[in-house]
């Protein structure tokens, strides 16, 4: 969706709509990153719970 919204900024030369995009691109990065990253937490402690 950022991508979308930053390509359309770009094809309508409209600077805030291609920061918004690129906002938007950020706040879906970190958003990834933090799921990857629970589930990472909760994948290994899952694990040592099934090992007791």
């Amino acid at each position: 969706m950022g991508v979308f919204v930053t390509a359309f900024g770009l094809l309508e030369e409209d600077g805030i709509l291609c920061s918004l995009g690129s906002l938007i691109c950020v706040a879906a990065g970190l958003l990834t990153t933090s799921i990857l990253v629970g589930l990472w937490l909760g994948g290994t402690t899952l694990l040592d719970w099934l090992r007791r």
